[in-house]
């Protein structure tokens, strides 16, 4: 396949539908979606479940890939994500014609969790009509093309938000960014009507079976479970952080929104260097980087220094950096992995046993919160410099132990 992705090639239709589609899910996962729940008057905790039904609903993928044969996928992804989209449009219009009392912030998660639980169905097919599409030698570089691409568009759009909210971050306005945003997610679905049906093979196969109970998988499960984990910490409890030590709600959307502008940045030549080289010594680094991060993080904070958010924007570009590099190793080793039948199911079952811990650190976090006394700052800070400690052991694990597996990630 051309590295040259023409209008033509259907790989253009995956970068540009996924480009617009993914800004909504990407924008309410972020820090938006966090002072979306808090302009209703949700509380830290109930901002912190939501952060965590967002980790917890890709489950819903492993059903759905022994339920739906793979030779429907394309019309099982376009289903659930119009679903979806009745979802989202129909209960934002609620809320914009409700006033007070009407706007329950309970009732705001469960249709934001609803949206996620038909993206997430949706999501299923997205690997696998993709894995036919791509050269194994070109995993890195076109993955890193399509992270640049939507991660741009999201970064774009955060600062806009931001610049939208600077003279007040009221729930109308909220409402009406998510139903702008709709639009694009709709554009999405017509674009990825055009991708080509892939022929895959049946799934019940021994050597799907025989890929997803080897080392190797399981190699990649354990130290991306472990990194996800970590990383979540970087999501819905530092946004909760910054509100807490007075940074405003549009400066806060535009540090959430440096996470994306560090993927554009780092993914074009990120995806060289795995194709080349591989992603080990990148991971190693990775974890030592994150962990100085989430310990000067609250030394920023305690030395007082003049406009704290510059020096939290440098670290959050560097965290958010090392999280593209993490999340595009992942998904260029599981392609390179992927068994020749069954790749619905495989490419569900291992992402979603390593990424659901995503939905741990906020749910443990906010189980931490409910029950710790203080200063709910320092409650926030404690835990921060526990994670860095973490992930400082996580390199010593790899260092010493996973670099010694016979395993060629």
């Amino acid at each position: 396949m051309s590295k040259n992705y023409s209008k033509t090639n259907p790989l253009s239709y995956a970068l540009f539908g996924q480009s617009f589609g993914i800004i909504l899910p990407i924008i309410l996962a972020g820090s938006f979606g966090v002072l979306y729940i808090k302009s209703f008057g949700g509380s830290d905790r109930l901002a912190l479940i939501f952060s965590s039904i967002i980790g917890i609903m890709p489950i819903v993928k492993v059903p759905a890939s022994l339920m739906i044969s793979e030779k429907k996928g394309k019309t099982a992804l376009l289903f659930f994500y119009t679903m979806a989209l009745l979802v989202v449009v129909s209960s934002s219009l609620f809320f914009l014609l409700s006033v007070g009392d009407e706007r329950s912030p309970i009732a705001l998660v469960a249709s934001l969790a609803a949206f996620y639980f038909f993206v997430e169905l949706g999501r299923t097919f997205w690997w696998p009509i993709l894995h036919g599409l791509i050269k194994q030698g070109e995993l890195g570089r076109f993955f890193a093309k399509l992270r640049t691409s939507w991660g741009l568009c999201a970064f774009i759009s955060s600062i806009a938000i931001s610049y939208y909210f600077k003279n007040g971050a009221f729930p109308q306005k909220f409402i009406i960014v998510v139903v702008i945003l709709s639009i694009l997610f709709f554009i999405r679905i017509l674009i990825f009507s055009k991708l080509p049906v892939v022929d895959l093979q049946e799934k019940k196969s021994p050597l799907l079976i025989e890929a997803i109970i080897s080392k190797k998988s399981w190699t990649i499960f354990g130290y991306f479970f472990a990194s996800s984990f970590l990383l979540s910490f970087l999501q819905a409890p530092m946004t909760l952080y910054f509100k807490k030590i007075g940074i405003p709600a549009s400066s806060n959307i535009v540090l959430g929104s440096l996470k994306l502008l560090a993927m554009v940045l780092i993914l074009p030549w990120s995806g060289k260097i795995i194709d080349n080289f591989g992603v080990r010594k990148p991971l190693k680094a990775a974890s030592i980087i994150v962990g100085i991060v989430f310990i000067l993080i609250p030394t920023i904070t305690h030395l007082g220094l003049k406009n704290p958010e510059n020096y939290f924007a440098a670290l959050i570009v560097l965290s958010g950096g090392i999280n593209a590099i993490v999340g595009l190793s992942f998904t260029a080793v599981l392609f390179k992995n992927s068994p020749s039948s069954g790749k619905t199911f495989y490419l569900t079952i291992i992402p979603l046993m390593a990424m659901v811990s995503q939905s741990l650190g906020p749910l443990a976090f906010s189980v931490f919160i409910k029950f710790s006394h203080g200063p709910k700052v320092a409650v926030f800070e404690n835990s921060f410099l526990t994670v860095g400690l973490l992930c400082f052991l996580l390199a010593a694990l790899e260092i010493t132990i996973w670099s010694k597996k016979p395993v060629n990630i």
